[in-house]
């Protein structure tokens, strides 16, 4: 369990030999003590006791840098407490503890690992050690007092942590001439504002800051949910760290991408549980994938992100669909029917719409469901969390917030109706409900896509290959899974197999060469290829889409390649020819009509939304947009440019749209969709 992967694994050469003073001797020698005395007191599980035998391995070999890779729900926090307390006692009587500062994601997991109450974390597992934080949260005194590093733990963010790494830690002023008056802090203030301000601002002063950071102060780190050291701050900070600091880091999904992965920061993997062997060993529930045609088409080459994951706002349409929201509210009612307490991931944009919406559909068909958002307070989202385990409440929709540190048994059921094409965010919400228990269903809401881009689901995660509809991962403990997948076949279109495409997927991009912000480059270093949105600096709206259909009217098709972006893979287009192209498209003003040259008439989004504005009051161009793309094997359609007048730029801007014929046939198409769409929201 404990080996290393083959592109870092470390020669004898490369581990440095401990010496007697070394403290990572002392720490080996600490773990193997506690694993000893574990033995008599049967504190951890055995798949738990295993990571203290590859921590003891890893502090052997004089590894500084590590993480241990494991599933959610399989008592991580227990298990980096106990090892906290073992680090702390593994040094002899006559030498300091190591300070500890313990990193983690977000507000409400730093209250959960402070276990405050006593209920979780270290007020439950370590309540004879002294806990402090330093966050947003954490009173102004506690802050600034001088003895912060006095604690034998501090739980910080890693937006703390980053705060942390520019602030001084403070000393007690015991002599004022040498603590105040002496230090860098009145010195450097005297410069800038004279003698005698910095000394009425300094007069009172009970602490003053040193010339040491207030991360300086600690000797070991430990970074819970670890892959948020990908990130370019989280990620240099950690680089930064002294070589004598230890630093450990725990996740559930240690890579982003083939790029961003989590041994580029810390390179000795000392530990890693499958998700899949979780399941099969009975330490997480066991698990039913289930995937619901949707009956729409995720469309469009500028919807991804650069690590290539879905833009919310660019599948937009995919939750404002009718269809699609009745689909996820009849298989929410299933479950919850069933007594299957669920949630729903939702698609964010216009202040959490998705998530408020589907829960009112819920809730006016007689299902308690609530929505939470960004925008609902901690307190008010801790008191909809204790209502949901409860059972007042039977379904949470949710837009991202219950992705990490949200922890309730009774969460059973899955719905996706987000999708996505990170590992990263499909792992965290299967771990929302496969905390041991009853069974877990794990529904995908299954859209069309580009067979080159494909959407991570619930098989992708298992890594176990393609999943038949009823299959049930692990040991069964529920007796209602047969009822759900009769109800689920019965009301919904399920797929009789869900596939699994990741791993061909990941494959297929390892071959491709990769862009630097959407441009291939030559073996020159010159720009030669760029993605669709790219390809034009001074052009907005340029699409694949839009490409293919100019290319069918022109008749003149560009040279194009496929490359790797991120985690997706994109086609790029000759930049000269790509250009010329779009310059050839007609120029005209999207608030009239466009009339060609064989005299048909062609209208904007903006242009039938202003037709059809007095019949359906609320209509918007958004609302158009999506009624446009859901007809788009019925409506023909041009693509056009127009100029964009911005005050004081220095080069034209334009921009590129879709065109559609003026025909009763799309006045007609238009008007049955608006009814459909309005009579049902």
């Amino acid at each position: 369990m404990n080996e290393m992967p083959p592109e870092i694994k470390k020669t004898n050469a490369d581990i440095p030999v401990p010496s007697e003073n070394n403290p990572f001797t002392n720490y080996a020698e600490g773990i193997s003590q506690y694993i000893d005395e574990t033995a008599k007191r049967d504190v951890l599980r055995p798949h738990q006791l295993d990571v203290f035998y590859d921590l003891k391995k890893f502090f052997e070999d004089g590894g500084t840098r590590g993480y241990i890779n494991l599933p959610t729900g399989t008592g991580k926090t227990v298990l980096f407490v106990e090892m906290i307390k073992a680090l702390r006692e593994s040094q002899s009587a006559d030498s300091e503890k190591p300070k500890i500062l313990v990193v983690v994601p977000t507000k409400d997991l730093v209250h959960q690992t402070l276990g405050r109450t006593g209920e979780k974390g270290f007020g439950r597992f370590a309540p004879d050690l002294s806990v402090g934080s330093y966050f947003s949260d954490t009173s102004v005194e506690e802050k600034t007092r001088a003895n912060i590093a006095d604690y034998d733990v501090v739980v910080t963010t890693y937006r703390s942590f980053e705060i942390m790494s520019s602030r001084f830690k403070m000393a007690p002023v015991v002599d004022f001439e040498r603590d105040v008056l002496g230090s860098s802090a009145f010195k450097n203030l005297a410069r800038k504002l004279g003698y005698e301000l910095a000394l009425e601002t300094f007069k009172n002063a009970k602490y003053m800051p040193t010339n040491e950071t207030l991360l300086g102060a600690f000797d070991i780190f430990v970074l819970d949910e670890a892959h948020h050291a990908l990130g370019a701050t989280a990620g240099n900070l950690v680089q930064a760290l002294p070589e004598e600091k230890l630093v450990l880091g725990f996740t559930a999904t240690p890579d982003a991408d083939e790029e961003r992965q989590l041994h580029n920061q810390l390179p000795y993997k000392i530990h890693e549980l499958e998700l899949n062997e979780a399941i099969s060993m009975g330490l997480l529930a066991p698990l039913a994938p289930v995937g619901i045609k949707s009956g729409m088409r995720i469309q469009g080459s500028n919807i991804y992100n650069e690590s290539g994951d879905f833009i919310d706002d660019r599948i937009s349409y995919l939750a404002q669909d009718p269809g699609r929201n009745a689909i996820i509210v009849k298989a929410a009612k299933i479950l919850a029917g069933e007594g299957v307490g669920t949630i729903i991931s939702c698609i964010a944009g216009d202040h959490a719409w998705h998530a408020r919406y589907l829960a009112q559909l819920l809730q006016e068909d007689g299902t308690n469901a609530v929505a939470v958002h960004s925008g609902i307070s901690a307190k008010e989202r801790q008191k909809i969390y204790q209502e949901f385990s409860e059972g007042t409440i039977d379904v949470i929709t949710f837009i991202r917030v219950l992705g990490e540190g949200w922890d309730s048994p009774r969460a059973k059921g899955l719905i996706n109706a987000r999708p996505t094409r990170s590992l990263i965010v499909a792992k965290q919400r299967l771990g929302r409900i496969t905390r041991p228990g009853n069974i877990a269903y794990a529904i995908d809401i299954c859209d069309e896509y580009d067979a080159e881009n494909p959407i991570i689901n619930v098989a992708d995660v298992l890594n176990d290959g393609n999943v038949a509809f009823g299959t049930i991962a692990g040991l069964v403990g529920s007796k209602n899974e047969i009822n759900v997948f009769d109800l689920l076949k019965q009301n919904t279109q399920v797929l009789e197999v869900l596939t699994s495409d990741y791993g061909s997927y990941q494959q297929l991009l390892s071959e491709l060469p990769k862009t630097i912000k959407g441009v291939l480059l030559d073996r020159f270093g010159k720009s030669e290829y760029a993605t669709s949105s790219v390809a034009y600096r001074n052009y907005t709206g340029i699409t694949e889409e839009i490409i293919d259909r100019a290319e069918e009217l022109s008749g003149e098709y560009i040279n194009k390649k496929l490359a790797r972006q991120g985690n997706s893979a994109r086609n790029v287009y000759n930049i000269k020819e790509i250009q010329r192209l779009i310059s050839s498209l007609p120029l005209i003003d999207p608030s009239r009509y466009y009339i060609d040259p064989e005299d048909t008439k062609w209208v904007s989004t903006e242009g039938i939304a202003k037709l059809f504005s007095k019949s359906y009051p609320e209509v918007s161009e958004t609302i158009i947009d999506v009624i446009t793309l859901t007809l788009s094997e019925v409506l023909d359609w041009v693509p056009v440019r127009f100029e964009r007048h911005t005050e004081s730029a220095e080069y034209r801007h334009y921009g590129v749209i879709k065109m559609y014929e003026a025909s009763q046939q799309m006045v007609d198409s238009i008007n049955i969709a608006l009814s459909e769409y309005f009579s049902q929201t």
